[in-house]
């Protein structure tokens, strides 16, 4: 699955699998027999950004979990019922820590591009510098049309 660029295209910067051009903002997905390729022309950006993605509610589940166990064991001493609720509950923790992330994002009238950003501190500055491109060329865009 090669890039291919428009007449006149040329690649300004790329992170997290999010490619900036002159033209367009695109991400280009394939693996286990899917394709998907979201693009979004730079004078249609809304905003761009970088933010941190988790699942708070799953910490809701894990004390709910908890509790209910403990509950269980409080009222009839089923050591089941303490065990299940505190195994669930520690699912729901693991879940929680394993999924968060940062996810680079870039918003159009055509849709959403997201990327999970992998890494570290250099990582993300390197996203906070392809965000500030991405407004910069969509400024310009707008300006020049």
């Amino acid at each position: 699955m090669g890039r291919r660029l428009l007449d006149g295209e040329s690649i300004v910067a790329e992170c997290a699998g999010v490619v900036l051009t002159n033209v367009r903002v695109w991400r280009e997905l394939a693996g286990t027999g899917r394709y998907a390729l979201t693009s979004i022309m730079v004078d249609e950006v809304q905003w761009a950004g970088v933010r941190r993605v988790h699942r708070p509610m799953l910490l809701v589940i894990a004390a709910f979990f908890g509790v209910v166990g403990l509950a269980g064991y409080a009222v009839g001493k089923s050591e089941v019922a303490l065990l299940g609720g505190l195994v669930l509950a520690t699912v729901a923790i693991v879940y929680y820590f394993l999924t968060r992330h940062v996810a680079l994002q870039v918003a159009g009238s055509t849709g959403l591009i997201a990327s999970a950003i992998r890494g570290g501190e250099a990582e993300r500055d390197r996203a906070l510098a392809f965000v500030a491109d991405v407004e910069k060329r969509a400024i310009a865009a707008r300006g020049a049309g």
